[in-house]
């Protein structure tokens, strides 16, 4: 079976735009068995799954056509859940406070607790992580429920661009699903409401400087420029 076990439209969906309790209990059922979900991110429609061991991202690789030892990114309900796996000095905590929920990925060391998921779970050469507090409330509350950090990965279509139509990223991988064999899975219709963009991925190194990645839907000037108030001392201190 290539297609998603159960498809949960955007009239399933809260008033407030949330999944129900019991949409949401069988989705996180799902990702803890090793299955995985087509949801709506902030920007585009993504691949969630709980990053188990190395399998995971070479499967999310594997299915979205990706290059095969490209790591993966995180995303996280909220930063409480953020400092469970990662070290965040003055910068990188500023940066999470004012830019998230949004479409930013911060890629910063990740704490000795972290060191062994962030090499074999998301394929980090150099024990950061990739990680994203997203601005969908439907993303952040799966991240929340399952018993571990989600990956999420946008869903792009033959020009690479990333997909924003349900219909089309639900085309897209089921086909791809049918190719390589996947688990067992479940889709999310949003409403289509989404980022112009993609998310800007900024690197933070321990003396605080800010390195870009990929410019996104927050210009890298406003990101860096946000940074100059911050004390020195604070810079210093990791």
């Amino acid at each position: 079976m290539s297609g998603p076990d159960h498809v949960f439209r955007a009239s399933d969906l809260t008033p407030g735009g949330s999944l129900t309790t019991r949409a949401l209990s069988l989705i996180v059922t799902r990702l803890n068995q090793g299955g995985f979900v087509l949801l709506p991110s902030d920007t585009c429609y993504s691949i969630a799954l709980v990053p188990h061991n190395e399998d995971s991202w070479k499967f999310i690789n594997s299915l979205l056509r990706r290059p095969a030892d490209r790591p993966v990114s995180v995303a996280f309900s909220g930063l409480d859940q953020v400092r469970g796996y990662l070290e965040l000095n003055a910068t990188a905590l500023h940066l999470v406070e004012r830019f998230t929920p949004g479409p930013i990925t911060l890629v910063c060391p990740a704490n000795q607790r972290a060191h062994k998921f962030a090499a074999k779970s998301t394929a980090s050469p150099d024990r950061t992580l990739g990680f994203r507090i997203p601005d969908s409330k439907i993303e952040r509350d799966v991240a929340s429920h399952a018993r571990w950090p989600i990956t999420t990965t946008a869903v792009r279509d033959k020009r690479d661009e990333p997909v924003q139509s349900f219909d089309e990223a639900l085309k897209i991988v089921t086909a791809a699903a049918a190719a390589v064999g996947s688990p067992r899975w479940h889709a999310v219709e949003g409403r289509d409401s989404f980022y112009s963009k993609h998310s800007t991925v900024v690197r933070v190194d321990q003396s605080g400087e800010v390195g870009l990645i990929r410019e996104g839907d927050i210009p890298f000037e406003t990101i860096r420029q946000s940074t100059h108030w911050l004390p020195a001392s604070d810079l210093d201190r990791w």
